[in-house]
């Protein structure tokens, strides 16, 4: 408040302060997470101009559990971190947990073998401040069970999970069906027009089919962001699939430019390009402060298709450019907004460790924004300078002014 005098009649003007929060997690090159910086180590910038740290905190796992003591009421003044300012009672957020099982978009054996490793990450830490809630999806949002702290009640969803079906083996054996038509071509030597038409129909087919698809798939995950909107505290999505099209269709068309030596049809799948949908998802999803988590549940997948039903081996660069076509996007959602990625391995316990571990243990950096009324949106950076070792993850904040 500024005060003063017009006329001789004292008033006072108001300046609107908002102080901007981002959580950065800290890991050295072998991952281990880092808990001895302080907020001098560190330099945040706003559209590129340095701003001062006014407000930094460190929280670690035994901080929050020393607030959230099953033995009694929670503390009032937890014990301060080395580099860390005194932490307020007000400082220590719940924690919500969404475990979303995409079931269209997985192979059951593949999401099942997540499910059974996920068994000690629930044990370990679903406790205050936690809470969990299992969600599938397949063609249609179902809510299994309700933001919980009950183990039980999470293992008990998590057993009706295992129990149904996968959507992705109908689209596998779709794509089976066009590479087949693709390879019987090629065997027989009949590229003439009306094979090529019939497979150009067939590779338009999918990939309008499987563009269509995913607009459902991220609108149900939009609707699970939002329902997350109105929750205090720290917000998590756990998503688990074998993934999703960055480009529907993408390798049936570098598949059937080989095959019929038609380049043209790898400038045609731009048509199916689903960049701006991921993006709308991952901009909703920083807005309300709510972090992806992503798992790519084929595991160690070998990018060549080699099937006796296809007679031969889809060539390996489409094949490879089609496994990465569904990985990609589990990384830029992880990526975009604070989480991370967990892809290309058989053993998830690594990346279940890194979920649990960023519930709690983060370095909270504020700073004053001032208010404009201007509408502009500012982009926020955070580095460590002074370490070139560590990565420092964060989501990628818009603020307005």
């Amino acid at each position: 408040a500024v005060e003063g005098a017009v006329g001789g009649l004292p008033f006072t003007g108001e300046v609107d302060v908002t102080v901007v929060s981002v959580n950065a997690y800290v890991t050295d090159k072998k991952g281990i997470v880092v808990t001895d910086l302080t907020a001098d180590d560190f330099v945040l910038t706003q559209d590129g101009v340095t701003k001062p740290i006014t407000n930094f905190g460190l929280f670690t796992e035994e901080i929050y559990r020393s607030e959230y003591r099953p033995e009694g009421p929670p503390s009032t003044a937890p014990t301060p971190v080395t580099g860390s300012e005194s932490l307020s009672k007000d400082s220590f957020r719940p924690v919500y947990v969404v475990l979303y099982f995409d079931n269209e978009n997985s192979r059951a054996l593949d999401r099942n073998r997540l499910i059974s490793q996920m068994r000690t990450f629930i044990r370990e830490n679903l406790h205050p401040p936690v809470q969990m809630m299992v969600i599938s999806y397949n063609k249609s949002y179902d809510v299994l069970q309700t933001f919980t702290d009950d183990q039980r009640e999470i293992y008990n969803a998590l057993r009706e999970v295992k129990m149904m079906t996968g959507g992705r083996t109908e689209t596998d054996n779709a794509r089976k069906d066009i590479l087949r038509q693709f390879s019987d071509s090629q065997r027989n030597s009949q590229q003439d027009v009306g094979s090529m038409n019939r497979a150009h129909g067939m590779m338009i087919g999918f990939a309008e089919e499987e563009a269509n698809d995913l607009q459902f798939t991220l609108g149900a995950l939009r609707d699970t962001v939002t329902m997350l909107s109105g929750l205090p505290g720290k917000k998590v999505i756990v998503y688990a699939s074998n993934g999703l099209p960055m480009i529907a269709g993408l390798d049936l068309f570098y598949a059937y430019a080989n095959t019929y030596h038609e380049s043209s049809a790898i400038t045609e799948s731009a048509r199916y390009n689903m960049n701006r949908h991921f993006n709308s998802l991952v901009s909703n999803a920083n807005a309300q402060d709510i972090s992806f988590y992503t798992f790519g549940v084929g595991g160690l997948e070998n990018p060549t298709l080699s099937s006796a039903e296809l007679g031969t081996a889809q060539d390996s660069m489409s094949a490879s450019i089609g496994m990465q076509n569904y990985l990609d996007p589990l990384r830029f959602m992880a990526d975009s907004t604070g989480g991370a990625s967990t892809v290309n391995t058989n053993d998830f316990t690594a990346g279940l460790e890194k979920v649990g571990q960023d519930f709690f243990t983060y370095y909270s950096l504020g700073y004053t924004l001032h208010q404009s009324g201007l509408d502009k949106v500012h982009r926020i950076k955070v580095e460590l300078p002074n370490h070139p070792d560590y990565r420092v993850r964060y989501r990628q904040p818009v603020s307005y002014t």
